[in-house]
């Protein structure tokens, strides 16, 4: 019908709290602002003036907080799963650094 009429069908964009609302499965591509907007908190983060420890407070307090809202609201695809924890092993182990250094962790 809509094709017969001229109208080019688009994606209603609704969000509550940053969430996406759609009807359907959620896709890897409606996953992308949640990707992005991790990616850019750790970019704005500074990890080289961070230590250990820091790092280890923002993963659990912030990523990890912002992806548990999202799959509390829906089921996410395995990729961005996947994709969240590599940015946030990354981040934590200061991988792409020339000078990488192992974490010690004692009781």
């Amino acid at each position: 019908m809509a094709n017969r009429a001229g109208y080019k069908l688009g994606e209603l964009l609704v969000r509550y709290l940053g969430v996406p609302l759609i009807p359907d499965k959620l896709t890897i591509k409606a996953c992308r602002p949640l990707i992005d907007k991790i990616t850019n908190k750790i970019k704005g983060w500074g990890a080289k003036t961070l230590r250990y420890a820091g790092k280890v407070q923002l993963v659990l307090s912030f990523l990890y907080s912002l992806a548990q809202l999202w799959m509390a609201i829906f089921i996410l695809p395995k990729v961005v799963i996947k994709e969240i924890e590599k940015m946030c092993s990354d981040f934590l182990w200061d991988v792409g650094s020339n000078d990488r250094k192992m974490a010690v962790m004692t009781d």
